[in-house]
């Protein structure tokens, strides 16, 4: 059966190797928590049975090929598919992938080096730092004072102090000569310092972005935290005068799939440049690229919308915000106007119709009300009006300490006779009749589904699936339908809580279970805990008075493996990482 490989990597923004003669250099190396002398790794299949034996102190995933392992104070290599060790555990230290404990976390963060691409590992041997490949062979090291992976090609490396690049042939790319060689980007260029000044050099294409060399300046935002490109391949783009400037003119770019176009970027000031690298606007305070729609202009604190030549199809207003649906409200003072993303102009009915009247709140005394695109208030005053929570018709609202239903138009459409009226989960909400404590369900019309018989208020409120919602009755809880306001279960969990984006988590005398979004059991509330999710494995178990932790899995309806190891982490469906305690509590040499 294909294995699952359910170890994940995540990228870190930024390597920077720093040229520091003497600094001494500690590899962080992130492994899992350690264990007893008694405690030993091992690796079981879907039927239990042992595959790699139990007599390591150390086990985790060095490739998809290969398991790292330790015995006594040294590290090897073990085949995953034939349990065999496969090299000499004669290494003082691995790089390797940690076996993270959330499956939702199962990712690989390296230490001082920085990312590491699939194909590299970093090794140490005999006090030597050594790159083994994912073949398991080394390739090469020793002869560096660090060296460090960047990608499949190339590596960061410091000799005599100064930092410069090798291929993995060690052939020279970069001599040693800078000062600081960071990489951005997910790797794909080196940004470059020397002598307090800074350049951008692309890899894979083996050339500058910029042959010079340019001040530092405390203002200018790092580029990784942008989509730096190499689309602009050379140094040279025409103003709408037809000048030349070089790249040096720019402190950086960012570049838009979507729109085609490149923003350049020069202290404070932004233009848009076009793929042929013309200048297609003049320098403004800020651009911004809106996905799905067109830029966003600003200049003294303005804003107006432009389309992918560079024109404004808008005026400058105070503000513009998106909507819904491609529907853009710019403001100046209280008048506001609505437009599309290409700037023509929408009909006030228009957007009443699809968005609701505008609700302005006094700066004064805090009170909303409904108002047209003039500014113009059309309602009476509310305490408290729930934009945020509401459907598609109707929200709640809340005057003279009452709550009531007002539709998006702003209509009252029943009385204000209610203590409370909770946002709305979906086109219902809780409500609370004057005189009462208990809650009763009401639909986004005010009818009420439900007698006044529930305790839980929607204060954290949640769709479980289509029209199922959680309900709390007696101190228990259950689930119902927002049709017709029938439970569909009886009162049966003490709690009931969101677990991930596919499960429910329920729990009954203090025993954690799972249902999915039909309310099927998938752990029923048996287990002490709940310990990790691997996709549609979980690992189970419970911790006994003196701290003892047994772990089993549960998987497809039922525990296929039993409660009896100390930690697990799922890697596939025929493969798990386990530890248990062993007999023999001497170390294993």
């Amino acid at each position: 059966m294909k294995n699952l490989l359910l170890i994940l990597t995540i990228f870190l923004p930024t390597i920077c190797i720093h040229s520091q003669p003497g600094a001494s250099i500690k590899p962080e190396i992130i492994l899992e928590r350690e264990l007893p002398d008694s405690i030993r790794y091992g690796t079981v299949d879907s039927l239990n049975q042992t595959v790699v034996p139990f007599i390591y102190e150390h086990l985790t995933v060095f490739n998809e090929r290969f398991y790292a392992a330790r015995k006594g104070q040294k590290w090897g290599l073990i085949d995953r598919r034939t349990a065999q060790e496969s090299t000499p555990f004669i290494y003082d230290i691995f790089e390797v992938m940690p076996l993270k404990n959330r499956f939702s976390d199962n990712i690989t963060q390296y230490g001082h080096h920085g990312i590491l691409p699939d194909r590299y590992r970093i090794a140490r041997k005999d006090g030597l730092q050594i790159l083994i490949d994912s073949d398991g062979r080394e390739v090469f090291g020793g002869r560096y004072e660090m060296p460090g992976a960047i990608n499949d090609s190339v590596i960061i490396v410091r000799i005599d102090g100064k930092c410069g690049l090798i291929s993995t042939e060690e052939k020279i790319v970069l001599p040693a000569v800078y000062d600081t060689i960071c990489m951005i980007r997910g790797n794909r260029f080196a940004e470059v310092y020397k002598d307090a000044k800074k350049s951008y050099y692309d890899p894979e294409h083996n050339e500058f972005l910029s042959t010079l060399f340019y001040d530092i300046k405390a203002n200018i935002t790092r580029p990784q935290d942008y989509n730096f490109s190499n689309h602009i391949e050379d140094e040279i783009i025409e103003d709408k005068e037809g000048k030349k400037i070089g790249l040096d003119g720019f402190d950086y770019f960012i570049y838009s799939d979507e729109h085609n176009l490149f923003i350049g970027n020069k202290g404070f000031k932004s233009c848009l440049i076009s793929r042929d690298k013309k200048m297609l606007t003049p320098m403004y305070d800020k651009i911004y690229f809106i996905e799905g729609y067109p830029i966003m202009i600003g200049e003294d604190n303005k804003f107006a919308l432009a389309n992918e030549r560079g024109e404004l199809v808008t005026p400058f207003f105070d503000n513009i915000s998106n909507e819904s649906d491609g529907i853009f409200v710019g403001r100046k003072g209280r008048v506001k106007s609505v437009f599309d993303k290409n700037g023509k102009e929408i009909s006030p009915e228009t957007y009443y119709e699809k968005t609701g009247l505008p609700i302005e709140t006094d700066s004064d005394d805090k009170l909303s009300y409904f108002t047209d695109l003039s500014g113009k208030r059309l309602s009476p005053l509310y305490q408290q009006i729930n934009r945020h929570n509401r459907n598609h018709y109707s929200m709640s609202a809340k005057r003279n300490d009452s709550f009531g239903l007002v539709t998006l138009q702003g209509k009252e459409i029943i009385p204000f006779d209610y203590v409370h009226i909770s946002g709305f989960i979906g086109n219902v909400a809780w409500a609370t009749a004057k005189g009462s404590d208990k809650k009763a369900l009401m639909d986004y019309t005010g009818k009420i589904l439900t007698p006044f018989i529930y305790e839980f208020d929607g204060n954290n409120p949640f769709m479980v699936a289509d029209n199922i919602i959680p309900y709390c009755r007696e101190g228990k809880y259950g689930f119902m339908s927002t049709s017709d306001g029938k439970e569909i279960t009886p009162p049966e969990y003490d709690f009931i809580s969101l677990y991930g984006l596919d499960f429910i988590r329920v729990t009954k005398g203090n025993k954690p279970g799972l249902l999915n979004r039909s309310l099927q059991v998938v752990v029923p509330p048996v287990y002490g805990y709940i310990f990790e999710r691997y996709g549609d494995y979980f690992v189970v178990g419970d911790i006994t008075r003196d701290l003892n932790i047994r772990m089993g899995v549960y998987h497809d309806g039922r525990l296929m493996m039993p409660e009896m190891y100390k930690t697990i982490t799922v890697l596939g469906s025929n493969e798990f990482v386990v530890t248990k305690c062993i007999n023999d509590s001497r170390k294993t040499r």
